[in-house]
């Protein structure tokens, strides 16, 4: 078994899942340019959120497609993609920041990412990396 299977088969038990979760949690490093005030550099698609007021914190979300609750996991759809947690979802998303884990919906609100839903963060690691985890 290779070192990449491994490490998702050791994530699909929950000390493998509250690992991958605990490295997640780490801050994220600002880019060297962060300290002569030049701007961060953002990858392409995505938007400076930081300077914006958040209209709160969603925490054990996860992505869906529009029409379909099913689970998103490929990184290139996030934009269009629908947050969902337990209290409810958003309109889909027009906006991502990975500097300040940001998104802004459909309807101009913007919200800060807490900590994913476990299942997808085991299954959707792609997108969690495309969003700044």
């Amino acid at each position: 078994m290779t070192e990449a299977m491994q490490a998702q088969v050791e994530t699909n038990f929950i000390e493998g899942i509250d690992h991958l979760l605990a490295q997640m949690e780490e801050v994220v490093q600002p880019t060297p340019h962060a300290a002569d005030g030049a701007p961060q550099v953002l990858p392409p698609g995505a938007t400076h959120l930081s300077q914006h007021r958040v209209r709160g914190r969603i925490s054990g979300w996860w992505l869906t497609t529009e029409e379909r609750n099913v689970q998103m996991t490929d990184a290139a759809g996030v934009i269009g993609a629908v947050l969902r947690s337990h209290r409810g979802s958003t309109t889909p998303i027009v906006a991502y920041d990975p500097l300040s884990k940001r998104i802004e919906t459909e309807s101009g609100s913007i919200y800060e990412l807490g900590m994913p839903d476990t299942a997808f963060a085991a299954r959707g690691r792609h997108v969690l990396r495309k969003l700044g985890f």
